[in-house]
């Protein structure tokens, strides 16, 4: 089964991870930090552009997002690494996507650590997090670093 992870709304995604939740011996089957492509302050990518890591293909849907280096940002420190993706975009709050295998009858944990940027003012921070597969899994809005959600498939 073909799976799909979509991020929104104004956040920084600094890491996410998806992991089979059978038993205690669980197995990454998806993972992110967002090093690749190195960047020495940020690169804005508008949708339908595609940004290609070492692990995944994201597909930008909607307006654009910018992968940056945190060194020389002061939007935000990266959880793992020195890069995180800035949902806010430039100039507007864009939407990622990538895909992933599932096993259908498995239960996954969607570990997600993001943060809020900081140029965007005083409001709390949120992402949405939507898991698609032949019908929706996962839609919640996350309002805190670190993130975990079960769902099956």
């Amino acid at each position: 089964m073909r799976t799909q992870l979509l991020l929104t709304l104004p956040a920084l995604v600094v890491a996410a991870h998806l992991l089979t939740a059978a038993d205690a011996r669980a197995q990454v089957v998806f993972s992110e930090d967002f090093e690749v492509p190195d960047t020495t302050n940020f690169i804005t990518f508008f949708a339908p552009q595609q940004i290609v890591t070492a692990s995944n293909t994201w597909q930008v849907v909607a307006e654009s997002v910018d992968l940056y280096e945190d060194a020389a940002r002061a939007e935000a420190v990266a959880y793992e690494g020195g890069q995180a993706v800035d949902l806010a975009g430039s100039p507007g709050a864009g939407v990622i996507e990538a895909g992933f295998a599932t096993v259908s009858g498995r239960s996954y944990r969607l570990v997600f650590h993001y943060a809020r940027n900081n140029l965007l003012g005083a409001t709390p921070g949120q992402a949405r997090i939507d898991v698609e597969g032949g019908s929706p899994l996962l839609s919640v809005t996350v309002q805190h670093d670190p993130a975990q959600y079960a769902f099956s498939t």
